[in-house]
Formats: structure tokens, C-alpha cells, sequence
């Protein structure tokens, strides 16, 4: 009962990583649109801006959802190498999901202030009505999340000695990139939506 618990709110927590990633495309498909009317009105620099962090979300998402293939392959490998382990190295891969999922937020966060201070420190005349929009978006999602983690607890994620060190390192260093990749592509997104809603009141006020 406890191991299909926490099996099925390992799966829980791998999806919600699944989940914020399919966000932050869906954002960019949605800015992406708007953008092709970006034109008068809005400044050179930060049309710049825009396609620039639209170039790295796209440049970046093909080799995030290559690695969710990756890790399956390597897992797939590893259960056959260890046939008597099957279900161990399950867990231990979904159970390495969760806790790294656990980090997602905290990290999250912490970028997205380092990025408001940025706005406003290089972007004197950048909209304050996107920066207020902003810190309101942030401080919802840091209350969502808070709800989210107070439902989890932390694992500890064993695998038997049976199982190589190399082979544990290969699982717990591609997650760990996995993760990183989409705090990176969601910090970008983050950055799509803020310079793309600049430039629509840029535009907006000019057509007036």
C-alpha cells in the first residue's frame, strides 16, 4: 500500500515537471503569434529581445524532450542488466524524479526575483503595469506551490550495492541535467512573456 503511495505521487510529481514544461511551450506558441504584429511602435532593442529568447526556447526544446526518451532508454538498459531488480530501479527513478521536482520551485523563484530586479534596473522605461502583472503572476504560483509541497514529503531514493556505482551516477547526473533543462526553459518562457507584453503596450500606445 505505502509503495503504491508513494509510487503513484512519484508519478505525481514527474508529471507536474512534465506539466510546467508543456507550459512554458504552450506560452511561446501563444507569444509566438502575437509577435509576428509586433512591428510599429515597438523598439528595435526589444523586438530583439523577443526573438532572441524565442530562438534559445526552440534551440533548447528539442534536446529536453530528446532526454525524456534518453532516460527511459537508460533505464530500460538497466533493468536488463539487473533482471532481479526490475521494480527496485523503478522506484529509485521515479523516487529521483519526485525529490528533484521538489527543487524546481525553490529555484524557480529565486530566478524569477534575480529577473525583476534585472527589469528594473536595465529597463528603466519598461512597463510598469507588465512588472506589477508580473509579481502577481509570481506570488500565485509561489502560493500554488506551497499548497502542492505541503501534500509531499521528501524520499530517500536507495538503490542496493548490487547495482553499479557507475551505473547510479549515469541515472542521478541525467536527471539532475533533465531538471535543470527545465528550470532553464521555463525561466525563458518567463522572459517570452515579459518582453512580449511590453511590446504589445509599447504598440498599443502608439496606436492609440
Amino acid at each position: 500500500s505505502s509503495s503504491s503511495s508513494s509510487s503513484s505521487s512519484s508519478s505525481s510529481s514527474s508529471s507536474s515537471s512534465s506539466l510546467l514544461y508543456m507550459i512554458a511551450l504552450l506560452l511561446v506558441l501563444i507569444h509566438s503569434s502575437i509577435q509576428s504584429g509586433f512591428r510599429n511602435g515597438v523598439s528595435t532593442s526589444l523586438l530583439k529581445q523577443i526573438s532572441g529568447v524565442q530562438d534559445r526556447i526552440i534551440r533548447y526544446s528539442g534536446p529536453l524532450l530528446t532526454s525524456y526518451r534518453y532516460l527511459e532508454i537508460i533505464t530500460e538498459i538497466l533493468k536488463n542488466r539487473y533482471p532481479g531488480k526490475k521494480e527496485t530501479i523503478e522506484r529509485y527513478v521515479s523516487c529521483l524524479k519526485r525529490n528533484r521536482s521538489e527543487t524546481f520551485p525553490e529555484d524557480f523563484f529565486r530566478v524569477m526575483d534575480s529577473l525583476k530586479e534585472k527589469m528594473k534596473e536595465n529597463y528603466q522605461n519598461f512597463p510598469r503595469e507588465v512588472i506589477e502583472n508580473f509579481e502577481q503572476c509570481t506570488a500565485s504560483l509561489k502560493q500554488y506551490f506551497i499548497k502542492l509541497q505541503s501534500k509531499g514529503r521528501h524520499m530517500t531514493c536507495d538503490l542496493p550495492n548490487s547495482i553499479s556505482a557507475k551505473d547510479r551516477n549515469l541515472l542521478d547526473s541525467h536527471i539532475q541535467s533533465q531538471q535543470k533543462a527545465i528550470l532553464f526553459i521555463n525561466v525563458l518562457a518567463a522572459k517570452f512573456t515579459l518582453f512580449s507584453n511590453a511590446a504589445k503596450i509599447q504598440q498599443n500606445k502608439v496606436l492609440g
